[in-house]
């Protein structure tokens, strides 16, 4: 992240405001076209970047359909069999030149039921282009930051809080998407024959989602490596948002697409141990048809919808070697004798993209990610010979992951 830092206040949205066109971007180049402070003519703060993956593939003539998802409260009482209340958001919230798109947000363009207190939305977009007879889906979360609806408000990667934080000026989340060919017949064209001007739908298009069925996944949210008879453990608390990913299916393959960012409401300490471990959370994942208003599957998805409060581990037997190699002093030091822990979200998150135990169902892991804080923590013991740590990517404070090694 970028820019200067402030104090920002989360805000919960109240009604519904459609939004104007925002004035043209200039465009070009890799899919990095705005910042989340970049309001546009519009007023509005991106929400979302993004560019098709596909070749020579232009998205000035698309069909854009946003779709936000509700808020945990709701999301979490649907029961297999029913349809997930979503709100359709207006297509014109999407700028788009040549591959590349920007969606802007407004919270208030929230209806109520469709933002989390903690300032938590999460949508699904979907892209048809007609010259391909294809479409495109992904889905993503996105916290508020700043005050009120207007221009001061603006979007970030989910932190996981509920209360006041300082930011710096946030990046935008970011995604690349694939086209996928429609099922035959779901070409475009007015679903059961009503006019797509006035009902704003088309076959193209999903209408209805409903949940198929649940199931429960063990993830990996974060892993400890002591050495030398030294102990680390991990503690996981109360209202923590931890992010996990999303597949889609256009018809027999699955492949990782998106992710939505979730809320536990409870907390867990790994007893203090030995051995090298995995760390893992027991995620409720449903399987959702998205479906056009003929009634006709376009694709269908899994995605999580709340933690069960269920922890386990798993024990690790190979060693990192990030002590060793080309950059070692950018990522390791010997410290004092003492208790380290990681208590804050400054430097990177912990990420791993087989987190989520889904090969079983679908072929491939999907991924976690979680962010460092004082309810979020890694623990190791120092001890006088084993007083070295090293982080994967950057120092052990501002690392991703972080092992131990003998000094």
């Amino acid at each position: 992240m970028r820019g200067k830092k402030r104090v920002v206040r989360l805000r919960s949205a109240t009604g519904v405001v459609v939004c104007a066109m925002a004035a043209p971007l200039v465009l070009g180049g890799a899919p990095a076209v705005a910042t989340a402070a970049d309001t546009g003519g519009s007023g509005a703060p991106v929400a979302l970047v993004g560019a098709l993956a596909d070749d020579g593939v232009s998205l000035e003539n698309a069909r854009f359909t946003v779709v936000a998802q509700p808020a945990p409260e709701i999301d979490e009482a649907v029961v297999v069999g029913e349809t997930v209340p979503t709100q359709t958001l207006p297509a014109e919230l999407v700028e788009a030149k040549g591959s590349e798109f920007v969606l802007r947000l407004r919270p208030d363009d929230l209806a109520e039921g469709f933002l989390s207190g903690d300032g938590l939305a999460t949508v699904e977009l979907e892209i048809y282009v007609p010259e391909k007879n294809a479409i495109a889906t992904t889905m993503a979360s996105f916290q508020l930051v700043g005050e009120g609806s207007g221009t001061t408000a603006e979007w970030a990667e989910p932190d996981g809080v509920s209360a006041a934080r300082t930011v710096a000026v946030p990046e935008p989340i970011r995604v690349e998407m694939e086209l996928h060919p429609l099922p035959k017949g779901a070409a475009e064209r007015p679903a059961g024959g009503v006019s797509a001007r006035t009902e704003g739908g088309v076959g193209a298009q999903s209408a209805i989602t409903r949940l198929i069925k649940t199931s429960h996944r063990m993830a990996t949210i974060g892993t400890s490596y002591p050495i030398g008879g030294q102990k680390a453990t991990m503690f996981h608390g109360s209202g923590r948002t931890i992010t996990y990913g999303a597949a889609v299916s256009y018809g027999s393959k699955w492949n990782a697409s998106g992710d939505k960012s979730i809320s536990n409401g409870y907390e867990f300490t790994w007893a203090p141990q030995k051995t090298m471990r995995a760390h893992r959370t027991q995620v409720r994942y449903g399987l959702y048809s998205h479906q056009n208003k003929d009634g006709i599957e376009l694709y269908r998805r899994w995605r999580p919808i709340v933690e069960t409060g269920v922890t386990k581990e798993k024990k690790l037997s190979k060693r990192p070697t990030w002590n060793k190699g080309k950059g070692v002093g950018k990522r390791c030091d010997t410290l004092p004798r003492g208790t380290w822990s990681r208590t804050n979200s400054k430097g990177k998150s912990y990420s791993l993209s087989t987190g989520v135990q889904m090969k079983k169902i679908i072929d491939i892991d999907l991924s976690t990610k979680r962010n460092y804080a004082s309810n979020s923590k890694l623990t190791y013991e120092l001890a006088k010979s084993t007083r070295r740590l090293c982080g994967n990517n950057e120092m052990p404070g501002l690392a991703s992951k972080t092992a131990q090694y003998r000094s």
